[in-house]
């Protein structure tokens, strides 16, 4: 019978088909490695009705690290792409959260031409508005970047009419503190960041 499994073992060795197991995916080596740990754990635990021989043994303890191997290979480049991915999203999470936390250190060190230019632009529930290149009186806020200027590359502008908004993140924030920008804009005036052409 020894002799028969060896000439048995030598013809599939000769034979290049079982090759073929090597084109299996990374999933189904995982299982094939599975299942023979699985086998060889039931037979340790003596949960087998009929124990395993020898050269069984032998043939699942190597498909485990054969087919382990493979699927290491296999599975491995696309799990760091996961890896990757999480930390990406990770970082992005972080940087908002970050960008949040400044802007909101900022708000007790505002002034109240800076408060009262946020009051007007939540009281109005408006993000951008138009003004002068400089941005008038909204200057210190474009230098702390809570407003930033709204002009794509390619579109055109004056010294005298640029767009600005206030990005979402921040606004998200400044709407969270909203009480701590009251509106005192009257319809009659002019907005809050203009500033009278005399007092330039």
């Amino acid at each position: 019978m020894a002799c028969d499994y060896e000439q048995m073992i030598a013809m599939n060795v000769a034979d290049p088909k079982w090759l073929e197991i090597l084109k299996a995916s990374g999933w189904q080596t995982a299982g094939l490695a599975a299942a023979a740990a699985a086998l060889l754990y039931l037979n340790a635990a003596k949960k087998l009705s009929v124990p395993l021989d020898s050269w069984k043994l032998q043939a699942a303890e190597v498909s485990v690290v054969v087919f382990g191997s493979l699927s290491l290979f296999s599975i491995g480049p696309h799990f760091v792409k996961v890896l990757k991915r999480l930390w990406s999203w990770f970082e992005h999470r972080w940087a908002i959260r970050r960008a949040r936390l400044q802007v909101e250190q900022q708000i007790p060190f505002m002034s109240p031409k800076e408060r009262e230019i946020i009051g007007y632009l939540l009281a109005i529930n408006e993000k951008m508005f138009d003004y002068t290149i400089d941005g008038g009186a909204a200057n210190t806020l474009i230098s702390k970047r809570i407003v930033v200027c709204a002009l794509l590359p390619g579109q055109y502008t004056t010294a005298y009419g640029a767009t600005f908004k206030v990005p979402d993140l921040v606004w998200d924030v400044l709407v969270k503190h909203k009480a701590e920008f009251p509106n005192t804009w009257k319809t009659e005036e002019p907005p809050p960041y203009a500033i009278h052409w005399m007092s330039r």
